[in-house]
């Protein structure tokens, strides 16, 4: 409870990964879950290659470009960046992220105003860089709640939701 006397509501704001292959199970979970609405982070390209196939909620497609994000592994494998450089490196890509997609940001942000969208699941392709910053920030605020806003519940889908 807020001190303010407001309570965070639970069950309103998901997060996963992965929706493009879905299996009947997962698709329940969603159905039993109750999701109105699913955010899809991912750039055309990547709805492209692999399209969410759950109908029965409104997909909206707001993609996020991840710049360079995806290339820092590569490079650590390669040898072309130390371990220990990978985190600065990913602190200055979050950061360029960031500043490159305001819009889209705003675009997201604006969904969470309208509560005929609720429940929300947020996707992107493996729930962590894009999925991952947006809700943190949806779910901390400074002095609000100790902080806490929204209650994000994780759903991740790398081999099933259970």
């Amino acid at each position: 409870t807020s001190t303010n006397g407001k309570t965070v509501k639970w069950g309103k704001v998901f997060r996963s990964g992965e929706l493009s292959s879905l299996s009947e199970w997962d698709s329940i979970r969603l159905d039993n879950l109750g999701i109105k609405t699913i955010i899809d982070l991912r750039t055309n390209q990547e709805t492209l290659t692999a399209p969410i196939k759950y109908t029965k909620a409104n997909i909206l497609q707001i993609p996020i470009s991840v710049g360079k994000i995806a290339d820092a592994p590569q490079r650590v494998i390669e040898g072309r960046m130390r371990k220990g450089d990978a985190g600065v490196y990913m602190e200055d890509e979050y950061l360029q992220f960031v500043t490159d997609n305001t819009d889209q940001f705003a675009k997201v942000l604006e969904q969470f105003q309208n509560e005929d969208n609720y429940p929300i699941l947020i996707s992107c392709s493996y729930g962590k860089d894009r999925t991952g910053f947006l809700t943190r920030r949806l779910g901390y605020s400074p002095g609000r709640h100790h902080g806490r806003l929204l209650d994000i519940q994780s759903i991740y889908r790398y081999e099933s939701f259970s």
